[in-house]
């Protein structure tokens, strides 16, 4: 899909996997792309599923963010999810819970010292991944870290 949208665009098209977003500075800019980009998919012989097409739109979910005009931020619904998570009892869970918030790291400052406390217990050799231990410091990051997700503007 990359190759097909070619260069030159990417200053107002985002192409992830199967996923486009066309974004503009106004109406009219955006009516344009749309139809470029349109047309470039309709040379390919690409078909769009309608299902899954939002046009001239502020505010979009994306890659489990939500983009408005101001700003980026996570996405509530996986926010939500991550605060249901319970601590973790096994490395399988420390490991799931530390990949969920390094996806959102970029909104955590200073997130690599913050989360160091579980990357500790989870950066075992495989021959160590059977001591796996969650103690207080783990706790205390675990939390911090939950919170500081949805307090970050």
């Amino acid at each position: 899909m990359n190759n097909l949208i070619g260069n030159g665009r990417w200053d107002y098209v985002l192409v992830y996997l199967d996923d486009i977003v066309i974004f503009s500075k106004s109406r009219d800019d955006h009516l344009k792309h749309i139809s470029e980009i349109l047309s470039i998919l309709h040379e390919a012989n690409f078909q769009l599923n309608p299902d899954k097409c939002t046009i001239m739109t502020t505010k979009l979910e994306f890659l489990g963010h939500t983009i408005t005009e101001q700003q980026i931020t996570p996405s509530q619904d996986r926010i939500q999810a991550i605060l249901n998570i319970e601590e973790p009892r096994t490395l399988k869970q420390a490991n799931r819970f530390i990949g969920k918030m390094n996806w959102y790291r970029k909104f955590i400052p200073h997130f690599a010292d913050m989360a160091a406390p579980i990357h500790r217990v989870t950066n075992k050799t495989k021959n160590k991944r059977r001591e796996f231990y969650w103690g207080p410091e783990q706790t205390t990051a675990f939390h911090h870290l939950k919170r500081i997700l949805v307090t970050q503007p």
